[in-house]
Formats: structure tokens, sequence, C-alpha cells
């Protein structure tokens, strides 16, 4: 998980990132690619603590830190912002600087950090997760109205990285059930990903009887969907009904259960199907509404 400097210029340019902002980072990002002018600028930009010799001092270490080598630990973007007025937390499993050990499968936004933050950032963190239900309903939570969620996940390529890559489709869907307002939305390319040259077997669907029946090529690119939001809204954690490549039409039980608007508020209902065993689920859910 990582961030290249030049997204926190970017976070800067379109108002997201300023001065005393509240960070939260969903797994905590490494810093790549920073150069000490560049440090120096943002600092000045976010509100300089220390000074200017031994900040000059921390720019050089961070940009030396921010190439990955091997055998050498790499810099992180707390490590800059704790140069800055900017707040900043990170929830993982593994420990980091300004990091609260969190997972992200299962704990509970507590309730101080709720609409907390003025950014939450999501770059590379939740496609190692099972759970994508609570760590999305997490982050709609933690960000404040007029905050930003800015997620960076993998969509195409990417072959045995993590457990999910991203149709846009989600987070589509994701803004239509909470009147998120899509600040940008566009892809990166993120190196390239080995296919046929791992030795796998590929199949032509017509011989699925036949091993190796088909060729793929050696590698296949990586892109990045970089999909910027707003939270316009205090309201739950919504999640909508993808039925746009359904072969049947939607039951009558569940259109009403999602509404008009086809979205539901789905952590309530796990919820309640958790605290009641014995219930049905759904129909004790909208018997309740």
């Amino acid at each position: 998980m990582g961030m290249w400097i030049s997204f926190l210029d970017y976070c800067f340019e379109k108002g997201l990132l300023r001065g005393y902002s509240r960070v939260l980072d969903i797994g905590p990002q490494n810093l790549y690619f920073a150069t000490p002018s560049a440090v120096m600028r943002l600092i000045s930009q976010l509100g300089s603590k220390g000074d200017e010799r031994i900040l000059a001092e921390a720019a050089d270490r961070l940009s030396y830190f921010s190439t990955p080598r091997s055998g050498e630990r790499t810099a992180f973007i707390a490590e800059l912002f704790d140069l800055t007025t900017v707040s900043y937390l990170g929830y993982d499993v593994c420990p980091a600087p300004d990091t609260e050990i969190f997972d992200l499968n299962v704990q509970r936004l507590p309730a101080d950090k709720m609409n907390y933050f003025d950014v939450v950032l999501n770059f590379g963190t939740t496609e190692h997760l099972l759970n994508q239900l609570n760590v999305f309903e997490l982050m709609h939570h933690a960000v404040k109205v007029g905050g930003a969620i800015l997620h960076q996940i993998p969509s195409v390529g990417w072959v045995d990285h993590g457990y999910f890559n991203y149709n846009a489709l989600l987070i589509d869907d994701l803004v239509k059930a909470n009147d998120y307002e899509v600040l940008d939305r566009f892809y990166t390319v993120a190196g390239e990903s080995k296919f046929a040259s791992k030795g796998l077997d590929i199949r032509d669907p017509a011989t699925p009887n036949l091993m190796h029946s088909a060729k793929g090529p050696d590698f296949v690119p990586n892109f990045n969907l970089n999909y910027f939001v707003r939270k316009t809204v205090d309201a739950p954690f919504y999640v909508g009904l993808e039925i746009e490549t359904t072969h049947s039409p939607l039951s009558e039980e569940i259109a009403l259960a999602y509404g008009d608007r086809r979205r539901v508020a789905a952590g309530d209902l796990v919820r309640r199907h958790v605290m009641e065993p014995n219930s049905t689920g759904i129909e004790n859910w909208m018997a309740a509404q």
C-alpha cells in the first residue's frame, strides 16, 4: 500500500487536503517518489511544525526513504504529516507510525470518530479484506459531511493480488445510494502481472476438459481505479442492489425491502440478523421499519 507524493499534491490543489485537516488512513500508506523540494512545498502548504533546518533535514530523509529499496524501510505519509498541522490516524493490523492496531474486517468505528475526518484514504487496502461491508460502512461513517473519501483500488489485471479487483459499478452504486458527490474518476497504470508465463492452465470454453487448450498473454497490464467522492448528507450507510446483470425479474419481497431507490442500510440488516439468529432476517427488518 502506498501513495505517490503527486497524489498529495493533487489533494491540496483540489482543496481536499489543507492545514489542520483530519486524515484517516485505511491501512497506513507508504510515501513514494518524493523529492526534497516536493516535501518542503507540501510542508509549507499544510503548515509547518519546526524550524527550517530541521524540516529540510527531514525532507531529505523522507525523500531518500520514499524510493523503495530491497532491505531498507520505506517512508510513510504519516512521517510527512507529522511535520505539518495535519492530524493523521492509520487503522491497520500491522504496526506503523501513528497507526492504531485495528481489524477492519470486524471492528466498529469508535463513537468519537463518527463524522470526524476531513479525508479518508483507501489507497490499496480494501482489496485485502474479506468483509467489504464493514470497511466501506466504516469509511462512510468516519468522514464528516463535506469531507472526501479517496479510493485507489485495483481494477484491471492484478493477478494474485489481494482478494478483490473492483468494477467501477460498485462505487457508482455507492454514489447513488449514499448521495455522494463525485469529485473525480479515472484510471492509472500500475505495471503488469505475469499471466500465461506463470504456467496457468488456460482452457478453451469449448473444450473445458482439455488442459492448456487455449493461450493467453504472458503478461497483463494492471490498472488502478481512482474514484474520489464527497459525503453530502449525514445518513446511514446504504448499499445498492446490483440488478443490471440479472436475468429474471426482482422478487416483490426484495423490491419492497430496497424501496424505490433500490437501497438498504445493509449493515443494520446484518447486525439485526446476528442478534436474532432464529429470524429470517429481511422480514423482521422490514417489519421494524
